[in-house]
């Protein structure tokens, strides 16, 4: 494995900090200017200066006070499902009935908000439609609700083309000419801040004082702007990470649902000692499982879930459909591993792979296995079924851009539909021209690499002197900051003596580390290569790692999590 260090300048050039070397190193390495940057106070985040938003709050609010019927058109991941819910709960906190939502199921009906979902709107006599993490690029939805009389408010977060749809609103930070500095806000970012300016616009027109109603307290649903946010996988600016690390505090404070706290324990985490690492890996899983196996209205259920058995009645179907995902992905692996022994002599091309047994809310998980395993860019297919063609996940290694290699290819090929970023995208073609797709995008891959492709490489803080192996600096580094996307976990490397390793639960295993003070410690090791481990005759290795600790305390204990391990001499 190939290490490279984040920081590497002479420790004299760091900032003159209050705090440890060792954590301004951490913080300046990830473009930190200040130490005001680490202060996370609700008076810190942005105003809502988002182009359009007070148009948008105003003709909720006219809405809300004229009882007329609104509908919340979310999408099926987990910031789509938090988003639909933020907006509900708002809705409900206010007392206000005449709302409900509406999520296209994945398989049937694709992303978004479409035509068909206007037409039963219309038929339900909804009065408006508010998106939540979609419609920046819905013109035909957005013509029809306009034709048939339904005022339509997008809040997106996506990317959008050169010409808008013809909505009442849109508030989108990457339109132009919108002013919110964070264009890395997430969908749930985006509601949270109109939700906060339909309560400003009730305010102004006496809705609270007439209806005798007690105004919702906004910072409330920060716990949700925090699951959808890290789930998203969206960049962590500082007003991202203050609405993550906001939100992480009042749920470890049960500030939150019951259905929130159930899906919480229901992943093996606890309440009091969230991290962002969880709803990572523990809480976005369980959610998107919903989407990708059945219907992500059962998700935004879990998350509204104010009754305790409802709440553990939903986080049990959440897990059930978490459970389904991870057999198909067990078996879609395994078949696109006997596709590949079998049709491929070489995956210096890169692998284009596709079954009908596939499932497509499953592609990119797998491709991003199939990458991660072969270190090759991947791009798998399965069939939608509701249309025939086939859906594809790409995942990149190194520096090829996948999305510019599918531009390229559609100058030479039709594709129905692609888009994404330099690391992953998705693509949609039909069946008769896979083998055509095939031989371009070997070609591109090949073009690029010529058969030579990266090594392994991490990017580390460096290597950690004994004495912070220690629970002050663990809970530091893993509990005081909300740790994503542009702002990574720190992650170490060094040299250690090995004393003890044997399999756990036979997945992973463990390993008794020996610091040079003779100290001992645990380390989990996820994902690792049975050819290679257990190995007794080894008695020192190189690890990658970061710390855990089971508590938000100075004395807690704490192990590490070990992200790649070999031999060392």
């Amino acid at each position: 494995m190939k290490i490279i260090h984040r920081f590497t300048q002479n420790e004299f050039n760091l900032p003159d900090w209050p705090l440890d070397p060792v954590l301004t190193k951490i913080f300046y390495s990830r473009g930190i200017k200040s130490t005001s940057e680490l202060i996370y106070s609700i008076n810190n985040l942005l105003p809502p200066t988002f182009l359009q938003i007070d148009n948008a709050a105003d003709r909720i609010a006219e809405a809300i006070i004229n009882n007329q019927k609104i509908r919340i058109v979310g999408d099926y991941d987990t910031d789509g499902a938090t988003s639909t819910a933020l907006a509900m709960r708002f809705f409900k906190d206010i007392g206000y009935d005449l709302v409900d939502f509406y999520i296209p199921k994945r398989q049937i009906e694709g992303y978004g908000i479409s035509p068909n979902i206007v037409t039963s709107a219309y038929h339900d006599n909804v009065d408006l439609i508010i998106t939540v993490d979609n419609g920046i690029t819905a013109f035909e939805a957005a013509q029809y609700a306009k034709e048939i009389g339904i005022d339509l408010i997008i809040t997106d977060h996506h990317l959008p083309l050169a010409q808008l749809p013809t909505a009442y609103a849109i508030v989108n930070p990457m339109q132009k000419d919108c002013d919110f500095a964070s264009k890395n806000i997430s969908g749930c970012g985006v509601i949270f801040y109109v939700v906060a300016c339909v309560r400003k616009a009730l305010r102004l027109k006496n809705y609270f004082t007439t209806h005798q109603k007690a105004e919702p307290i906004i910072a409330n649903y920060l716990d949700l702007v925090a699951v959808g946010t890290i789930a998203d996988v969206v960049p962590l600016d500082y007003n991202n990470r203050l609405l993550v690390q906001l939100g992480l505090e009042h749920i470890r404070k049960n500030n939150t649902t019951q259905g929130v706290m159930q899906l919480i324990k229901t992943a093996g985490c606890k309440v009091a000692n969230l991290t962002a690492v969880d709803i990572c890996f523990g809480i976005g899983p369980r959610l998107n499982a919903a989407g990708r196996i059945e219907d992500m209205s059962f998700g935004v259920q879990c998350l509204m879930a104010t009754d305790s058995y409802q709440a553990r009645v939903s986080a049990s179907l959440l897990e059930t459909f978490n459970n389904r995902r991870k057999q198909l992905e067990l078996n879609m692996k395994d078949l696109a591993y006997k596709i590949i022994t079998e049709k491929y002599a070489s995956v210096s091309k890169g692998i284009v792979v596709f079954a009908e047994e596939f499932h497509n809310g499953i592609v990119g998980i797998l491709a991003g296995k199939l990458a991660d395993d072969l270190n090759v860019p991947v791009v798998v297919f399965a069939r939608n079924q509701a249309t025939g063609l086939l859906i594809g996940s790409a995942r990149s290694v190194g520096d090829f851009h996948i999305k510019e290699c599918f531009e390229r290819i559609s100058k030479q090929l039709p594709l129905e539909a692609f888009g994404g970023h330099s690391k992953a995208a998705g693509v949609t073609i039909k069946d008769d021209k896979l083998a055509q797709f095939k031989e371009l995008f070997f070609k591109e891959v090949d073009d690029y690499f010529h058969g030579s492709f990266p090594e392994k490489t991490y990017t580390t803080d460096g290597s950690l002197h004994y004495g912070y192996f220690c629970p002050s600096f663990v809970r530091a580094v893993v509990f005081d900051h909300p740790w994503g996307t542009d702002f990574p976990e720190p992650l170490f490397d060094g040299v250690f003596a090995i004393k003890r390793q044997f399999i756990f639960k036979n997945t992973h295993m463990r390993v008794l580390l020996v610091l040079p003070n003779n100290q001992e410690i645990w380390g989990m090791y996820y994902y690792f290569d049975k050819n290679l481990w257990p190995n007794r005759y080894i008695a020192k290795v190189r690890i990658v790692y970061n710390f855990a600790s089971t508590s938000n305390r100075n004395d807690a204990p704490y192990s590490l999590i070990i992200r790649a391990m070999e031999p060392c001499a």
